[in-house]
């Protein structure tokens, strides 16, 4: 799942379309969040880092 947002983030540099993505990421994947907040954040600040390259 992580994998596939990196891969996202590539395609489209858009940072509007990233906050969308992550939005539909935590609706679709609650329990994840839930089990692996550190995960989520990291991956956040990742992404975050990306658009503002």
């Amino acid at each position: 799942m992580f994998i596939q947002l990196y891969i996202y983030v590539s395609m489209f540099e858009g940072g509007f379309f990233i906050i969308v993505l992550l939005k539909t990421f935590e609706k679709n994947h609650k329990e994840q969040i839930i089990r692996y907040p550190r995960q989520i954040f990291v991956t956040r600040e990742s992404i975050n880092n990306m658009g503002s390259l």
